[in-house]
């Protein structure tokens, strides 16, 4: 939490008074290692690593220096389909290997290793080097997901991905408990071969670690499809960022699962025209998902449908590229950006602001957990621009509303939602940003999958008519005022007509839509196998249509 980082090879620390000249404590450490600190022990001057914790005391002595080298694995992580014979080495000779198979991380007691380690089963090897005098050296782990035999000949025309949580039904666990961590998963994710257009089950992995899930979403939790939030972690248990399917390289990733929305494709639809437009939209893709949570074998009955695979929103020069915002900046130069804020619901947890104005109430996203002055500095922000809004000369190009929005940001949404008939629009789910020196960003857009007629309330059913007329003040922020200036308006027709014979031209929609009906055609059969919910009513289904013949390779209709 300092605003300085020290060099992981060595360097000088010292603690200064105010005055910046005196020096109260100095040294110069040596090479610093992961979980282990180093310091001075108390008044006997002593220096040198820590590291056995002694929290609510004082420092044990220090331990010595860690061993730095790692245990080499014979075989990476992967899927397995026999057994294998995994052979540990360590780069000296002097050192012994010791290591689990149970989930913890290797002690001085765990298993010595002797003699190659014969894996039959789904299992999880943790090792680690010990040397006499020295403390115990980094944690490495691989993971190896045994196959069934009913499994293994899989494949499919799009990315498969593989997911293990060791008997762990994180199913079972809420999604809107603030303290649900994520837990422990193996994960492989499998790519479409360039030559045939398949993944198969026993494929080279696009990327296949260690990570951590829990069940995500809101009313959506309630569905037995359930979505999840997924991490990519380190043999730690650290956030790690790695690149999948060939994107920008990240460890917060989201395994989204349509359920009420039976043509699978409405979020991605949205996310996908969004970002074509030049809008930090998340990365998208379909996939299908097996997920192991009882134990055993990975087998066919862990299939879990197809999903959708996407980033999470997230501050990020590849995502969200927008100044990150450090607690300590406060000068005038740096608190005016980057934040991430929402409207949303659930706001329960997060730290959040209301504007003085119109009362709306918006939770920070990043920073999570901004200092006081950047909270003071954002609500002061948005309550003037409320003021500006809704005072005499608001229509003025550089006094008015337009000096602290990006007015053709808040245009798209609009027309976003009402294109789309999002009835989530507006009130829920609607982001925003802020950069360091510009004007607050109506982006990205977000949770799509109550709109094209997917709700059977607020006319969520109806193609016509306007949506926002059904939605209170304090669920319609900032428009009915928007509106009341006629250069918003001309701004805001001439918008629609420019992406009529664009982006959402009539003709372009449609092809896009058969473009990903015919992606996911061979997977939507194995999916309504799974989620037998073809020709029955879904909160909030409007209609349930059936179809003049069955679903292509079925015999369920839509």
């Amino acid at each position: 939490h300092s605003n300085f980082a020290i060099n992981k090879n060595g360097g000088f620390l010292a603690l200064v008074k105010p005055d910046g000249l005196t020096v109260t404590s100095s040294y110069n450490f040596g090479q610093q290692y992961g979980d282990v600190s180093y310091g001075r022990l108390g008044e006997e001057q002593s220096e040198g690593y820590f590291g056995s914790p002694s929290p609510g005391g004082g420092n044990i002595g220090p331990q010595g220096i860690p061993v730095t080298g790692k245990p080499i694995f014979s075989h990476d992580d992967q899927v397995i389909t026999r057994n294998i014979s995994l052979v540990l080495s360590s780069p000296s000779l002097t050192a012994n290997i010791r290591y689990t198979i149970d989930g913890s991380d290797p002690i001085s007691r765990s298993s010595l290793y002797v003699a190659p380690i014969q894996i039959s089963s789904t299992t999880r090897v943790k090792a680690r080097i010990f040397e006499p005098g020295r403390l115990p050296g980094p944690v490495r782990d691989r993971t190896y997901l045994r196959l069934g035999s009913d499994i293994r000949n899989f494949s499919s025309d799009l990315p498969i991905v593989l997911i293990d949580s060791f008997g762990t039904n994180i199913d079972g666990e809420s999604s809107t408990n603030s303290q649900n961590p994520r837990r422990p998963v193996q994960s492989v994710f499998i790519d479409t071969d360039a030559i045939s257009g398949r993944a198969a089950v026993t494929n080279i992995p696009d990327f296949a670690g260690r990570g951590g899930m829990r069940v995500r979403g809101q009313t959506s939790a309630g569905f037995p499809k359930k979505q999840y939030s997924f991490e990519t972690w380190d043999s730690d248990g650290n956030d790690k960022d790695v690149s999948i399917w060939g994107w920008p390289s990240e460890s917060d990733w989201i395994l989204h699962a349509p359920h009420s929305d039976k043509t699978l494709m409405r979020n991605k639809l949205v996310y996908d025209c969004s970002r074509e437009l030049g809008y930090p939209s998340v990365r998208t893709r379909f996939c299908e998902l097996f997920f192991n949570s009882e134990g055993g074998n990975l087998s066919m009955a862990d299939y879990r449908g197809v999903y959708v695979f996407m980033e999470k929103i997230k501050r990020n020069e590849d995502r969200l590229n927008i100044k990150r915002l450090q607690t300590c900046d406060t000068d005038a130069s740096s608190i005016s950006g980057g934040y991430i804020i929402k409207k949303d619901k659930g706001q329960s947890v997060d730290i959040t602001l209301t504007t003085a104005r119109e009362g709306h109430q918006l939770a920070f996203v990043e920073p999570d957990l901004p200092g006081t002055a950047q909270q003071s500095w954002l609500k002061n922000y948005m309550d003037s621009f409320e003021n500006a809004l809704h005072g005499p000369a608001f229509d003025d190009p550089l006094q008015g509303y337009a000096k602290y929005i990006d007015v053709d940001s808040f245009i798209d949404t609009h027309i976003w939602v009402e294109a789309f008939k999002n009835i989530d629009g507006y009130r829920l789910s609607s982001y925003f940003y802020k950069d360091r020196g510009r004007k607050l960003v109506a982006s990205p857009v977000w949770d799509y999958n109550l709109s094209l007629g997917n709700a059977d309330y607020l006319e969520g059913e109806y193609p016509e008519g306007w949506y926002y007329s059904l939605v209170s003040a304090q669920e319609y922020p900032w428009y009915r005022r928007l509106f009341q200036d006629p250069e918003f308006v001309t701004r805001y027709w001439d918008r629609w007509f420019e992406l009529r014979k664009g982006m959402m031209a009539t003709p372009r929609m449609m092809g896009l839509i058969d473009s990903y009906t015919a992606e996911i055609s061979e997977a939507v059969v194995r999916n309504f196998e799974t989620w037998d919910t073809l020709g029955t009513t879904l909160w909030p289904n409007a209609r349930v249509w059936t179809p003049p013949s069955p679903l292509p390779g079925s015999d369920r209709n839509l």
